[in-house]
């Protein structure tokens, strides 16, 4: 069953249920160019389309139909489609909404929606092993859905293979996470979805290591997606306190003073390195408080922003110490 998005404690939708359902209904929002695919999703939730009448056509609905009867409307539409060459077809894109855009011409008659909504149904039948952006969405929704059941493990496997399918989907050239996901229309908003991400699999990677390891392998692979910006420097961080998680405290290290080599001006690898280093360490064997002061003073004494962060650490250490 899917969970109703709206009643979370921590909303990671662009849309609340009002502005949801205007959506639904075909009106517009202010600034806010909101994809068909989503749109359909929307309608789906609600239960609302075009003029306040129920969808003509659904995800579910369409999902519940045979593939012969799929190809039998999209025939009557004029589109002829060749199953046994879906996957020559599909090759140039990553969305299968687009495709049906593109690719396929219609009578003018034809339904959009439906085509749009019965390429998604063929693509997730025909090619399960490339997922389209859509399916990809649905992905990332079902992670939520299992968190919400308690199954933070299987949450997180599906998290997981959704993380490295965004890697292969989404634009090889862009330099940035955002540039990456430019096309990459989802119900749930894709930095929130990081964030969550990367708090569930440290959580759950401290009961499961075998998980661990495969989210700190991950959190690497995300590293190296993308060229020096803001978003390395995170998921860098990231894979730093998994592999802490794990008690791979040697690691860990190694990432975070490389962090702090490669950019001295950012205080986040400074105050993970120190934490550990004072007490958030996995054995009582690491704890150097020593260290944590040298590493704070050290940092401090160069271009490092935001100082008043390792500033409260130094103090708070040297009272310790003292």
């Amino acid at each position: 069953m899917t969970r109703d998005p709206w009643n979370s404690d921590q909303p990671r939708m662009y849309f609340g249920r009002s502005a949801a359902e205007q959506v639904a209904r075909g009106g517009d929002l202010q600034g806010l160019e909101v994809s068909p695919w989503v749109i359909a999703r929307l309608r789906e939730l609600t239960g609302i389309g075009p003029g306040d009448h129920p969808p003509r056509f659904t995800i579910s609905a369409v999902r519940a139909m045979s593939t012969q009867t799929m190809l039998v409307i999209l025939r009557s539409s004029g589109v002829q489609v060749d199953v046994g060459r879906f996957a020559e077809l599909a090759a140039p894109y990553a969305s299968a909404w687009e495709m049906s855009e593109e690719a396929w011409r219609p009578l003018p008659s034809a339904d959009p929606e439906f085509l749009g909504l019965a390429a998604c149904e063929l693509w997730r039948r025909l090619l399960p092993g490339r997922p389209s952006l859509e399916m990809l969405d649905e992905r990332m929704q079902e992670g939520y859905d299992l968190l919400e059941e308690s199954e933070q493990e299987r949450a997180c496997e599906v998290w997981i293979w959704l993380g490295y399918d965004l890697c292969r989907a989404l634009s090889p050239d862009a330099d940035t996470l955002e540039e990456a996901c430019a096309d990459f229309d989802a119900l749930n908003i894709l930095r929130n979805w990081l964030g969550d991400l990367r708090q569930e699999l440290y959580n759950t990677g401290r009961q499961y290591p075998e998980l661990g390891q495969r989210a700190a392998a991950l959190f690497e692979h995300l590293y190296w997606q993308f060229d020096p910006s803001e978003e390395r420097y995170s998921l860098r961080c990231a894979q730093a306190d998994l592999l802490y998680a794990q008690g791979l405290a040697q690691q860990g290290d190694e990432i975070l003073q490389e962090l702090i080599e490669d950019w001295p001006q950012k205080w986040e690898a400074t105050a993970r390195l120190s934490d550990q280093l004072s007490g958030a360490g996995n054995s009582p064997e690491y704890l150097d408080i020593d260290r944590a002061i040298a590493l704070l003073e050290s940092t401090l004494a160069g271009p490092v922003e935001e100082r008043e962060h390792l500033q409260a650490r130094l103090l708070d250490l040297k009272a310790r110490k003292s």
